[in-house]
């Protein structure tokens, strides 16, 4: 297996109506994200990140994040995927086009210490390339789609 490293939010997590998308992979803990752009909810049942267009960098964005009450973070989990069920992920999730498979940069591994090696490792995840306001969405503030579908 090649060592591709994936970062999901949403409906691919275990647990969710996708995960059978990753039998092939290795699951390798739950992480979050570091000043990310906000999750956001659609039709409560499809999450998705947004890119942040503007011209303030991130450490400005991630204030505005936080003046909104939105931590700037997204929850998920890590996997380890072939390059085949990349290939399949990226059918899925429509990329380039719909979601781009992006590499984020210090993704924190909580399977391991701080002061542990891996801790903190780059990873793919799909960010959607559309208008986020463009069909109604609503804002998922603690970034945990797993929360935000609680009942």
């Amino acid at each position: 297996m090649n060592d591709n490293l994936l970062f999901i939010y949403g409906t691919l997590m275990s647990g969710q109506d996708l995960n059978k998308m990753m039998a092939e992979a290795q699951y390798i803990g739950r992480a979050r994200t570091y000043s990310h752009p906000p999750l956001l909810m659609y039709a409560d049942t499809i999450p998705y990140a947004v890119e942040v267009r503007t011209p303030y960098d991130s450490h400005t964005v991630s204030l505005l994040l936080r003046q909104l009450g939105v931590e700037g973070v997204i929850h998920g989990e890590l996997w380890r995927v072939s390059d085949h069920t990349l290939a399949m992920l990226d059918a899925l999730e429509g990329h380039p086009t719909a979601y781009k498979r992006t590499l984020l940069r210090h993704v924190r591994n909580y399977a391991r210490a701080y002061d542990e090696g891996d801790a903190f490792l780059d990873a793919y995840a799909y960010i959607y390339q559309g208008d986020p306001a463009g069909f109604g969405a609503s804002l998922i503030p603690s970034g945990d789609f797993r929360n935000a579908t609680a009942r």
